[in-house]
């Protein structure tokens, strides 16, 4: 439940959703539903395909928790939780 509130505030689960401003170490873009940064792929463009998006993220979240996820960090991914 979490998960798909976070990837809505994220992205309104758009699948090619793409967010070129945001600047990680080394990169710039956020990928896919979960806008993924681009640190975590030699090609980003990977992260556009929907079930490896979730996959991607799920090993983040186990690694990091949501701290990754502004959406989750800033609140707004509780707008859609039921």
């Amino acid at each position: 439940m979490t998960a798909v509130a976070v990837a809505t505030a994220e992205s309104g689960l758009n699948p090619y959703a793409l967010n070129a401003q945001d600047s990680h170490k080394g990169c710039n873009g956020s990928y896919g539903i979960f806008q993924i940064g681009c640190l975590h792929e030699t090609d980003p463009k990977v992260l556009y395909d929907v079930e490896y998006n979730i996959k991607r993220a799920h090993e983040i979240y186990l690694a990091q928790g949501w701290k990754p996820w502004g959406a989750h960090s800033n609140g707004s991914y509780l707008a859609y939780m039921r």
